[in-house]
This record gives C-alpha cells, sequence and structure tokens, in this order.
C-alpha cells in the first residue's frame, strides 16, 4: 500500500505499510537482500482513521481506501485563534486503536480536542500523524499530559524533544527533488 525507501548511513531501509499479506516486502528483500525492510501491517494496528476537520476529508478518504480502514471525519467550528469546537461523534469507539491525521499541528489545540473527544468515545490507543510538527507555545507540555500514544511528524520543523514524538527524516526526499 505504502512503501518508502531512504538511504540512511550509506544503507537501503525500506519502510512498508501494508495490509498483511507480506508479499511485497518479502519481494523487496528477495530483490534487494542487503537492505533493512520494515513491514507494518498497519491495519491490525488501527481501526479507524480520524480527521479532525473538513480539510484532511480529500486525503484520509484515499489513505482509508487504500489502507481498507473506515474513516472518520469530524467537523470543527473555530471559535477564537486559541478556541475551538468540535461536532460530537455519534459512535462508539470503545477500545478502538485510533490514528489521528492531519496536515499539521501548530498550537495543538485541534489535535487536543480531537484527543479528549475520541477519548470520551472510550479508545484503547490513539496515535497522530501531522505532516508538519510546528509545535508553538506550551503545545509539547499539552501534548505529553494527554495519553496519546505516539505522534509521527516529519522533520519539515525544527525538532522539539519529546519521548512521545518520532520525527520521520524527509531530507533525502528533498534533496531528490530539488
Amino acid at each position: 500500500i505504502g512503501h518508502r525507501l531512504l538511504v540512511v548511513g550509506g544503507r537501503l531501509k525500506v519502510l512498508d505499510l501494508g495490509t498483511g499479506t507480506g508479499c511485497i516486502a518479502i519481494a523487496l528483500k528477495k530483490n534487494l537482500p542487503d537492505a533493512e525492510i520494515y513491514a507494518i501491517d498497519i491495519s491490525k494496528e488501527i481501526d479507524y482513521l480520524i480527521a479532525p476537520d473538513k480539510g484532511s476529508k480529500r486525503w484520509i478518504k484515499k489513505i482509508s481506501r487504500l489502507l481498507e480502514i473506515p474513516f472518520i471525519t469530524l467537523h470543527k467550528k473555530r471559535i477564537s485563534p486559541q478556541k475551538i469546537e468540535l461536532e460530537d461523534l455519534n459512535m462508539d469507539l470503545k477500545n478502538k486503536k485510533i490514528l489521528i491525521l492531519d496536515d499539521m499541528i501548530s498550537t495543538g489545540k485541534t489535535m487536543l480536542e480531537t484527543v479528549q473527544l475520541i477519548n470520551e468515545k472510550g479508545a484503547k490507543e490513539i496515535r497522530v500523524y501531522a505532516t508538519h510538527g510546528i509545535f508553538t507555545n506550551n503545545s509539547i507540555k499539552e501534548i505529553e499530559k494527554s495519553n496519546i500514544t505516539q505522534i509521527y511528524v516529519t522533520n519539515s520543523f525544527k525538532k522539539q524533544m519529546s519521548s512521545s514524538i518520532e520525527y520521520i527524516d524527509i531530507s533525502d526526499w528533498v534533496i531528490k527533488k530539488l
């Protein structure tokens, strides 16, 4: 479903996000025997994908279809630059594993409100992926207080140190595009 080839320290590393057959990871290892292959069956890791607002709906819909994981799009109303309201979910997420997908985390308000709403619905585990992790003000401290299992962001902005944030290095990709 999703494959990423990176050269790190002169060594080829491949990340394969799939739906459980393993055929791509096996073929990659056969054809690239010296590569490090990381294969993750994300369909067993995640029960629902959640877009915190309509802006993410188009691409989360595509990811949902590719990974065969259902998605939910929340409706966000911005009250002020620092305050938002989310429409309540009319569904049970009890014991479900959730992945929130968004374009960026700036103040963290939208993400934290989304996490709170998902928690109220009984989610078992919450992970977050955002393309850009800006993390302004005290957002890292607020995020660390939440029960988010893991946050994944690219290194498109300066890294903020936190054990709950994993940075995905895009520098090789950027260099190739230049």
